[in-house]
C-alpha cells in the first residue's frame, strides 16, 4: 500500500516484499552435472531457503562455457515461474575477510577472466592485453608449427636446382607439414617465420651455392655461399613472411660446382621449421 497516494513512487516495500516472489538467492555448488536438456547443470543448496535445488548455468554468449567448482558460491536468479538460473559467482565477506578467497584486483573500463587462481587474461580500457600465469604455468597457444628435417643424405645433381626432401618431422601437431611432398601448407594466413638449415657434405674448394625458400609465387628468400675448403659447409636461412591460407612453402638448394654433392640428413643436419606469429596485413 502507498503510504501517500498522491505520489506514485511513495511504495510501501514492506508490504511489497510480503506478495512479491525472491528474485534472487545466494547458493552454495554441491555438484556439478553434465548437460541437460541443453544446459550445463549444477546442484545448489540456497542459503536462504535451506533448499537443493538442480538448475542451468547461465552462459554470456554461444560457445562459452563458465562452469562453478564445487563447494563455491553463485547468485541464483528465478524466473517468472518460479524456475532457477545460476547467473554468475558471489564472494562471500567472511572467506574474503580470512584471505581463504581473493577478490580480483581491478580498473574502471577493464575486462578480467580468471579461474580463482593467479591465472588470468585482463583486457585494459586502453585495449592493452595482459595474460599471467599461475607458478609460471604453460600458456597453450594455437600458433601454426612444424619442425622437418632430412632422414638420410639427398644427393644434388652439379649445376642444378633441387627441392629438399625433408621426410620426418619432430614436430607437427596440425599438420602443416607433408613428408610425402616436402612442403608446408598454411592452414589459416598471416605473418610467418620461416627457418631453413641445409649441410653440404663436402663442399669443395671456392664452390658456391643457393639456398632459398620458395612458394607457389616464386623465390621469398635466398642466400649465397662459397666454400673455403673440402670441409663441410652449413648454409642457413630465415625470413619473415605475410601468407595466406592454403600458401605452400618450400626450401631448394642450388649447387653450383661441377659435381654432384652430398646434402646431410639426421637431426642435426639439414631441417626446415615454421611457426606463425600473428595476423598479417
Amino acid at each position: 500500500m502507498k503510504k501517500n497516494p498522491s505520489n506514485p513512487a511513495d511504495v510501501n516495500k514492506g508490504e511489497v516484499r510480503q506478495v512479491s516472489p525472491k528474485s534472487f538467492e545466494k547458493a552454495r555448488v554441491i555438484e556439478l552435472r553434465d548437460r541437460d536438456e541443453g544446459f550445463h547443470t549444477a546442484v545448489v543448496k540456497l542459503y536462504d531457503s535451506g533448499g537443493q535445488t538442480t538448475a542451468p548455468v547461465l552462459t554470456q554468449a554461444y560457445g562459452d562455457v563458465a562452469l562453478p567448482e564445487e563447494n563455491t558460491d553463485v547468485m541464483v536468479m528465478f524466473g517468472e515461474r518460479g524456475e532457477e538460473i545460476i547467473i554468475g559467482s558471489w564472494y562471500p565477506i567472511d572467506r574474503v575477510l580470512e584471505n581463504q578467497i581473493q577478490l580480483a584486483e581491478y580498473n574502471a573500463g577493464d575486462r578480467i577472466v580468471g579461474n580463482g587462481t593467479a591465472s588470468y587474461l585482463r583486457i585494459h580500457s586502453d585495449g592493452t592485453v595482459d595474460l599471467k600465469t599461475d607458478d609460471d604455468s604453460p600458456i597453450n597457444i594455437d600458433h601454426q608449427s612444424f619442425s622437418a628435417y632430412l632422414s638420410g643424405t639427398q644427393t644434388i645433381g652439379n649445376n642444378s636446382e633441387a627441392k629438399i626432401q625433408f621426410n620426418e618431422v619432430r614436430n607437427n601437431a596440425e599438420g602443416m607439414f607433408d613428408t610425402a611432398t616436402h612442403e608446408a601448407t598454411v592452414l589459416d594466413g598471416g605473418i610467418f617465420r620461416a627457418t631453413g638449415t641445409a649441410e653440404i657434405q663436402n663442399a669443395g674448394q671456392n664452390k658456391q651455392y643457393v639456398l632459398r625458400i620458395r612458394n607457389q609465387d616464386g623465390v621469398i628468400k635466398r642466400l649465397y655461399a662459397q666454400s673455403t675448403n673440402k670441409a663441410p659447409l652449413t648454409l642457413q636461412i630465415s625470413t619473415t613472411i605475410d601468407l595466406d591460407a592454403n600458401d605452400t612453402v618450400w626450401l631448394t638448394i642450388e649447387n653450383r660446382s661441377s659435381s654432384s654433392r652430398e646434402v646431410n640428413g639426421g637431426q642435426i643436419g639439414s631441417e626446415f621449421e615454421m611457426r606463425r606469429l600473428g595476423d598479417g596485413s
